[in-house]
């Protein structure tokens, strides 16, 4: 919008719909948020690495859907139980309780779906 050939009016319209819609998104975060907090994530290992990264990537995309929201430089961090998962951009990491550290990305099937995939960082 700083850059626009829109007539200051509309651009003053804009600006108050954006700060209106942040308010919407914000009303909504904690219900959406409540309904993540109730998936289960099963098994031990690798799925429930992956089940953890799920869980973390949704809480924090979550947290980041509002225009005026900025990334941080280090990447945006949640915790999910007793495991860490940080949005590095490209990927995100998930830390164990007990130290150890997976590269988590997420894929796509067309048609289908997708998924999150995390693979054990060597130490």
């Amino acid at each position: 919008m700083r850059e626009t050939s829109v007539k200051p009016d509309r651009l003053q319209e804009m600006k108050e719909e954006l700060v209106r819609m942040n308010d919407e998104i914000s009303a909504l975060k904690p219900v959406v948020r409540a309904q993540i907090a109730t998936l289960p994530v099963f098994g031990e290992g690798q799925p429930r690495v992956e089940g953890v990264a799920t869980l973390g990537m949704l809480d924090l995309a979550l947290e980041s859907f509002a225009a005026s929201e900025m990334k941080g430089v280090d990447g945006r961090w949640t915790r999910v139980d007793q495991y860490v998962v940080t949005d590095l951009g490209s990927f995100s990491t998930v830390r164990a309780p007990d130290g150890h550290t997976f590269r988590c990305n997420v894929y796509s099937v067309p048609e289908e779906g997708g998924g999150v995939r995390c693979d054990p960082v060597g130490r």
